[in-house]
């Protein structure tokens, strides 16, 4: 299929996922260059007269509920539904950023902080709340179907092969396991099954354990897992309404469901209001320049507590704050590990890869890559730098990524044939704020190469 072009227009460039009903590719639009968009080949894996009906059923239901969707931009925008020698394509906004897979990380012990969780809860629901408003239900809600994108970080929902409109009946059980309300594995969801779906999700982000693997109490029905984290009680019993066995007991509507979930993250605060704005008004008045110099000073994140991180081809060692998050996965330019604060604000991210050429050559073909790769790149400071008790470069640039000025600080140094780079990025008004905490882990910085 790679490089077939659809109705003269869409030519696909590479293969994105494989699932039950198709074949998921990233696509160019060459009628508006540099465009892209993800085409959606009908493939079932079954032969059988009845599966393969259900399935193309599934599958034109898909294109139908998105193309009389309102235009909503946390959904995924309808461009084509397309049949072409009997096949069937379903064409549509591409998505650019990550799933969910990438926040909630595979690593045991690694989990996200409460706050964190509550804010994603918050943000998964508003766009969950649009699709119940106009009687859909989900079916499979899952981190690989919930994608946050880059430009904005906002969440985006996708994948509507398995939607099903409020009072239609039911013939197949589908969604993943796992995820899946107990009323939806017997042929039974309903609006709030995609709630069950949601707070499995948040009881994974805060335990780390993976969705299949939470155990259930043989008698209550509840779900196991409150001793495996640190976890208020406030959130902790919102969450378990949300996947609550019996459907009666869970929440009736996502509306109820973020309510609670915003007053905790509000702090619940149920003071007279002209109460709060004296206390506050006093507060500022007495204090206003302790907490200016209190916000100016460097907070060590985490309390200080860090935990340690090495990876043994590179002979990388680095302490990182213990609330951050990790993400060990790799890619083909040389990432190693990223190092996450826990509000997504500030990432340092670690790259090795070959170079055979000196540290001066090294920073100049840097300069230049950020000059075409960055958004208005302005690079505001080059100079000479120690990095892990060796000569070193360092590159700090402002940019645009969407609406948001973005600042970058990037160290170069050579191990032999080898070249590290360490980025760390946030945005401008963050900069400054986290510098202290990254300044201690490049101070703390091994190669031992």
């Amino acid at each position: 299929m790679i490089g077939k072009i659809i109705k003269r227009r869409y030519e696909i460039i590479s293969l994105l996922g494989k699932g039950t009903f198709g074949t998921t590719y990233l696509a160019q639009d060459n009628d508006l260059p540099g465009y892209r968009c993800v085409v959606k080949h009908f493939t079932p894996s079954s032969k059988n007269p009845e599966e393969l009906n259900k399935a193309t059923e599934l599958f034109a239901r898909e294109a139908q509920t998105l193309q009389k969707f309102p235009k909503h931009n946390q959904i995924p925008t309808l461009l084509a539904y397309v049949q072409e020698d009997q096949d069937f394509f379903i064409i549509q906004e591409y998505i650019e950023g990550h799933d969910l897979t990438e926040e909630l990380s595979k690593l045991a012990g690694v989990t996200m902080h409460e706050n964190s969780v509550i804010e994603l809860l918050i943000d998964i629901l508003e766009v969950l709340a649009i699709i119940h408003e106009n009687k859909i239900i989900h079916r499979d809600l899952k981190p690989s179907n919930i994608r946050r994108r880059t430009k904005d970080n906002k969440i985006v929902i996708i994948d509507f092969g398995a939607v099903k409109q409020v009072g239609d009946p039911v013939q197949t059980i589908v969604g993943t396991f796992g995820y899946m309300a107990p009323e939806q594995i017997r042929k039974k969801p309903q609006l709030n099954s995609d709630i069950y779906s949601i707070g499995i999700i948040g009881i994974q982000a805060l335990t780390g354990i993976d969705a299949l693997n939470l155990k259930e109490d043989s008698v209550t029905r509840k779900i196991i897992w409150r001793n495996s984290s640190k976890v208020s009680h406030k959130l902790a019993n919102i969450l378990d309404k949300m996947v609550s066995y019996d459907p009666t007991e869970r929440y009736e509507t996502t509306q109820k469901a973020l309510k609670d979930l915003k007053v905790l993250k509000s702090g619940g605060d149920k003071l007279n209001v002209w109460w709060i704005i004296v206390v506050s008004f006093l507060l500022i008045t007495i204090t206003g320049l302790a907490i200016f110099l209190f916000i100016k000073r460097p907070v060590a994140e985490c309390g200080g507590s860090t935990l340690p991180y090495s990876h043994q081809k590179y002979l990388v060692n680095i302490p990182y704050p213990e609330c951050w998050n990790r993400d060990d996965s790799e890619d083909p330019y040389g990432k190693i590990v990223t190092f996450i604060q826990p509000d997504l604000k500030a990432k340092l991210i670690i790259h090795a890869f070959e170079y055979s050429q000196n540290l001066d050559n090294y920073q100049i073909s840097e300069v230049d890559d950020l000059k075409t790769s960055l958004d208005m790149a302005d690079i505001i400071k080059k100079n000479d730098a120690i990095i892990a008790n060796k000569p070193g470069k360092m590159i700090i640039v402002t940019a645009k990524d969407g609406n948001e000025k973005i600042k970058n600080m990037y160290l170069l140094t050579l191990r032999g044939s080898t070249a590290y780079r360490i980025t760390y990025t946030a945005s401008e008004k963050d900069y400054d704020r986290f510098l202290p905490t990254v300044e201690s882990m490049i101070k703390s910085l091994e190669i031992n190469k």
